[in-house]
């Protein structure tokens, strides 16, 4: 099963470049990046996840969930009750880590027409 997360920096939208993912820990934020600095730090993938809305497939430019987090939170990220971080577009997710366990997980940050 794959999990997508889901941050926004819309290809036309040059101003979300410059705003950073920030990611905390027991509240508070330990690391900032940016789009451009997660590509080069990071595997850019792209991945098909099934819409259930509209019934069909979906292709995404993503980075890997257990790269970034073990890049940013240590090995430890796997076994803490809350991942924490706020998306570009304002979101702010949180979740145990357990749901990303049982499976591929990752942040998309574009959609592939």
């Amino acid at each position: 099963m794959k999990y997508l997360i889901c941050f926004y920096f819309l290809s036309f939208n040059i101003s979300l470049y410059a705003q950073n993912i920030k990611f905390y820990d027991a509240g508070k934020e330990i690391k900032s990046l940016k789009l451009d600095v997660m590509k080069k730090n990071f595997k850019v993938h792209t991945i098909e996840v099934y819409d259930q809305v509209l019934h069909n497939m979906k292709r995404y430019k993503a980075f890997s969930t257990n790269e970034v987090f073990t890049k940013i939170y240590g090995n430890s990220w796997k076994n803490k009750e809350e991942i924490e971080f706020t998306c570009a577009d304002g979101y702010k997710p949180s979740f145990d880590s357990s749901i990303l366990n049982k499976g591929s997980s990752y942040l998309a940050f574009s959609y592939v027409l």
